[in-house]
């Protein structure tokens, strides 16, 4: 039976990672297969001991992505359900951490994946003009 990591334990572990060497500079000149991506993403947090974290690639049509999904926390923001108005330092710590989290472990898949995040050529200009990167984290 699989253990199930309480959600403030995993977002406290993708904080106390370090940041990994470069794993592999051309993963997507290598291949634009996104399950590929998906588990180079799930063998980096293997490796730095990141558990609870799930990294999938989306199969809708149009896809270009893969999804790295934390753990929630549930909670009653402490009384300011406003708070996103305000500045990250005023956010309850709970969400501070989920932010923080989130911030992180981008930092570390662009860290051992950089070419997912490089935006050289017209293709991937055009193609990925929201945001420039190939990994949506929620």
């Amino acid at each position: 039976m699989k253990q199930t990591i309480p959600a403030k334990a995993v977002l406290e572990s993708i904080l106390a990672a370090k940041m990994p060497v470069v794993r592999n500079f051309h993963l997507r000149a290598q291949t634009w297969d996104r399950t590929v991506w998906a588990a180079e993403g799930r063998a980096m947090l293997r490796d730095l001991r990141i558990k609870g974290v799930s990294v999938t690639a989306p199969n809708y049509s149009m896809a270009s992505t893969i999804d790295v999904r934390l753990p929630s926390i549930s909670h009653s923001h402490e009384g300011n359900p406003r708070q996103f108005e305000l500045g990250a330092n005023e956010w309850c710590p709970d969400c501070r951490l989920k932010w923080q989290a989130t911030e992180h472990i981008e930092r570390l898949i662009y860290a051992a994946f950089p070419d997912l995040t490089d935006t050289t050529t017209h293709e991937d200009r055009m193609t990925d003009y929201y945001n420039n990167r190939h990994v949506s984290i929620s």
